[in-house]
């Protein structure tokens, strides 16, 4: 498969996977607030054609701001939903679990997008080359 083809195939499946807390624990506001801002702009560009001609789907799943279901989760948007980013996920104990398997399924060419966090890993070797962060470190 030639460099940047896995990224190209599921840019025409244009699914992004967003993984936070939506429930009752103390970071679900967090997460609520981002996903539906997130939610509001992908309409948005969706209502004017898209990235490259492709509408962009979120698939969300709620962690609950626990690790566990967050590394589940995450297998499912990666292995089953396809999807060709993760966006939007919330705290550093549930970053720092997903790290790992983004540079385990390195070759899917699978990134991480604006984790609301400003833990240290995400920004270092060997994890940064697979994270893009919007907020400042600590």
């Amino acid at each position: 498969m030639g460099e940047g083809q896995a990224f190209r195939d599921r840019a025409e499946e244009r699914s992004g996977g967003v993984m936070n807390p939506q429930g009752r624990c103390r970071a679900a506001r967090s997460g609520t607030v981002m996903s539906r801002g997130a939610m509001a702009y992908f309409s948005h560009v969706n209502a004017n054609g898209g990235i490259g001609g492709r509408r962009i789907e979120l698939r969300l799943y709620d962690d609950g701001y626990q690790p566990d279901p967050c590394v589940e989760n995450t297998l499912k948007l990666m292995l089953e939903d396809r999807v060709f980013l993760l966006f939007g996920y919330v705290g550093t104990p549930t970053v720092t679990r997903v790290l790992p398997m983004l540079k385990k399924f390195q070759e899917e060419q699978i990134y991480m997008f604006f984790p609301f966090t400003g833990a240290q890993p995400q920004r270092e070797p060997p994890y940064g080359d697979f994270a893009f962060n919007l907020r400042a470190s600590y």
